[in-house]
C-alpha cells in the first residue's frame, strides 16, 4: 500500500492524483492488484472525505489520463477503523498501459 495523501473531493487534480494514476498504471503493468485510498502502510484507517461525483471523477481521471484507456473499478467507500476507505480494482493489462 502507499501511504499518501489524496484529496478526492477536491475540484482540482494535483501531483498525489497524477502519483495515484501513475501506481494504477504500474500495478497494470505488472499483475494488477487493488489501490486503497484512506489506510497507512501499517494498516491503520485515516480515512478520505468523498464528494459529489468524486468516485466518476476518479474513474474517469484514471480514463483520461492513461493510454490505452486503464479500466479500474472504484468500488463504493465501505467502513474500515471507522473512518471511510475507497479502494480500486486495477486489472493486468497486456499491452503495457502508458501514463
Amino acid at each position: 500500500m502507499i501511504q499518501t495523501q489524496f484529496n478526492l473531493a477536491s475540484s482540482t487534480w494535483g501531483a498525489e492524483e497524477k502519483q495515484a494514476i501513475q501506481t494504477m498504471v504500474a500495478f497494470a503493468n505488472a499483475q494488477g492488484g487493488w489501490l486503497f485510498f484512506g489506510v497507512n502502510n501499517d494498516g491503520t484507517a485515516n480515512g478520505v472525505h468523498i464528494g459529489e461525483n468524486t468516485l466518476e471523477r476518479l474513474a474517469t481521471a484514471v480514463r483520461d489520463h492513461t493510454y490505452p484507456s486503464l479500466p479500474v473499478v472504484v468500488e463504493e467507500p465501505f467502513p474500515y477503523g471507522g473512518k471511510n476507505i475507497l479502494s480500486v480494482e486495477v486489472p493486468p493489462d497486456v499491452p503495457p498501459v502508458i501514463g
